[in-house]
């Protein structure tokens, strides 16, 4: 059995630092502090070649970003188990 979680992939904090300086948080128009309401995500996921960077990264509402994490996490097991075809 594969155990793998979106967590275990090391991401720069640094680098969501870069992307909310040129993108406030939309529910209080700042680049600093808490943004309630929404998370940092990526594109693009991490297991499937997108970049730690901010140029694949967005706003996303947090409940729209917990079913989208189901998702992906679904999808970066599949890849972790080299099946061929990931959906």
């Amino acid at each position: 059995l594969v155990l793998f979680s979106l967590q275990s992939i090391a991401r720069d904090p640094g680098q969501v630092r870069a992307f909310r300086a040129t993108h406030p948080c939309p529910s209080t128009n700042k680049t600093t502090g808490a943004c309630f309401g929404y998370v940092v995500d990526h594109i693009k996921p991490i297991c499937a070649g997108g970049l730690d960077h901010p140029s694949n990264m967005a706003w996303q509402a947090f409940m729209k970003s917990k079913e989208k994490d189901k998702i992906e996490i679904a999808f970066c097991r599949c890849m972790a188990r080299d099946l061929v075809v990931c959906k």
